[in-house]
């Protein structure tokens, strides 16, 4: 049977060479809708202090979760073993409504040795097939999410700074730096669940908005990070690369 896949031709060789052949391209979409939280949200008794958007959060995980295992049944529909070079994306469709699609190929292992569920990875096929050469496997995509918020106006520790000054904005890098600080957490978390020993993050986006609100403005920062969780599974070094190439054992004469 034809096989489809969003594989390029180096991609698909890298895969081949470590034991996998491509089964087909699976994919998984989530709709859902995202309200912003009520004004005045970032303002807490006339202060200034950071504020964790939890409930957006987890709406934005619950999305992106549900979009990753609805790919991950249709791989296991097709019998794959897991899913390399998955990508996400989040699409806005107007009207707070956003679509979340979770896109890969799913693989199939050509030993005997199978994983007892599917594996989801975001890795490219030279990298995963780097990573199974080193002795490492993938255990799952993980996810971290943070958005926080903080109001601003000029008495409070927002600091609002005139356009012909340049200075730090302190309130937004604390902004920043929690959200981070979040992120990653929740990254570990995702990885400890998935019994992961470390986390490769093959994406970081970081994104401000300004939104106004009645007693000024507020500042609303949103992180987001994926990677996949590893573990290893054969100690030791790899197999160094031969200056030479060998002439005998593998060649028909």
């Amino acid at each position: 049977m034809p096989f489809t896949s969003n594989l390029s031709v180096c991609e698909h060789h890298a895969i081949r060479s470590v034991g996998f052949a491509p089964v087909g391209q699976v994919m998984g979409v989530c709709v859902r809708q995202l309200r912003t939280q009520p004004t005045n949200y970032g303002c807490v008794r006339g202060g200034t202090e950071i504020r964790d958007v939890t409930m957006v959060d987890r709406l934005h995980y619950a999305g992106f979760e549900d979009a990753a295992d609805r790919m991950r049944q249709e791989c296991q529909a097709i019998g794959g073993d897991g899913v390399v070079a998955v990508g996400l994306n989040m699409v806005r469709l107007g009207q707070g409504n956003v679509e979340i699609q979770a896109v890969g190929t799913a693989v199939r292992s050509i030993g005997a040795v199978r994983p007892r569920t599917p594996f989801t990875c975001d890795l490219s096929g030279q990298d995963f097939a780097k990573l199974m050469l080193a002795g490492w496997v993938p255990c799952g995509m993980v996810l971290g999410i943070a958005i926080t918020l903080r109001h601003t106006d000029v008495f409070g520790r927002g600091q609002v700074v005139p356009p012909w000054q340049n200075a730090e904005l302190e309130g937004c890098t604390d902004l920043v730096e929690r959200a981070r600080m979040l992120a990653r957490l929740r990254l570990r978390d995702g990885c400890v669940q998935r019994g992961g020993e470390g986390i490769v993050i093959r994406r970081m986006t970081t994104a401000i908005h300004k939104l106004e609100c009645d007693s000024g403005l507020d500042r609303r920062a949103e992180v987001l990070m994926t990677g996949t969780a590893i573990t290893q599974f054969r100690h030791g070094d790899p197999p160094s690369p031969l200056p030479i190439l060998r002439i005998t054992g593998g060649t028909n004469g």
